[in-house]
């Protein structure tokens, strides 16, 4: 039930094949414990952001604080930048010449469209929108001045459930028709993967560690916070038996991040 029943679950992408390197970006949610030790609280998936954000935010710093910059031992970016674009390139369909790569945007009323423009010209990808792309005869094409152009690989920053409205939402003004049918075919890839937002459910951290072992034989690289599910009877007694230091939060990302402090809970809530 946790997967199936996770909104996030795109039936629509089930069978279709993935690209070698499905997870191309992630981000995580760190914070410490109670003891001062990291901990994840939370993984991102479904089309992470911040890259841009932090790129711009250290060009301002070098800016107005030349010195503090110079006498900080912090770590380069750009490297960052380099290793991304080399890692999307690498997802793409193989065949003779450089990868045609796009980013696609929801557009400039996006929350995060400063950072999808940004990062588009970190990594040197044209930033692309819905209108500038179409599917023909099961590839993608991007709408030049010239004429079409294949693309071969899409950075999607399109919510999955938006980014298709022949298989998905069919009132998405977002999304590419046929974008599902061109990765079925193996044409084209889309970065991160349609259905990676399945792996944004804080359900899943209870499993984590025992998945971790199982399918990559080794332990979590940093343990997440300590989570119980309500959907496991072990699980929701524990959690009824302890609200008083406990948060409660949906599986759902649009539900929002919120959580619910269980002290403030009254007993019929």
């Amino acid at each position: 039930e946790i997967v199936l029943g996770h909104r996030g679950y795109v039936r629509a992408a089930h069978g279709v094949p993935a690209s070698r390197r499905p997870l191309v970006t992630t981000a995580t949610d760190l914070g410490r414990d109670a003891a001062g030790a990291w901990a994840v609280f939370d993984d991102r998936t479904q089309a992470p952001s911040g890259a841009g954000y932090a790129m711009a935010t250290r060009r301002i710093v070098a800016q107005l604080l030349p010195r503090l910059h110079r006498d900080t031992d912090v770590a380069k970016l750009r490297g960052f930048f380099h290793t991304m674009t080399a890692a999307i390139l690498a997802a793409a369909p193989e065949h003779d010449g450089v990868p045609r790569t796009v980013l696609l945007s929801p557009g400039a009323a996006s929350e995060t469209a400063f950072d999808q423009a940004f990062t588009a010209s970190l990594l040197g990808f044209p930033l692309v929108e819905a209108d500038d792309l179409q599917v023909r005869a099961g590839r993608v094409q991007l709408c030049a001045s010239h004429g079409l152009v294949p693309v071969d690989a899409v950075l999607r920053r399109v919510d999955e459930t938006w980014a298709d409205p022949l298989e998905l939402r069919g009132d998405s003004r977002l999304g590419v028709a046929g974008l599902v049918e061109s990765v079925r075919s193996g044409s084209a890839v889309v970065i991160n993967p349609i259905g990676a937002g399945v792996l944004e459910n804080p359900g899943l951290q209870p499993y984590l560690p025992a998945l971790a072992e199982h399918l990559l034989g080794e332990p979590l690289a940093l343990p997440g916070a300590e989570t119980w599910w309500c959907g496991d009877d072990a699980g929701r007694a524990h959690v009824l038996a302890n609200l008083e230091r406990l948060v409660l939060k949906p599986i759902h990302r649009d539900e929002g991040d919120h959580a619910t402090p269980g002290w403030l809970l009254t007993a019929p809530e």
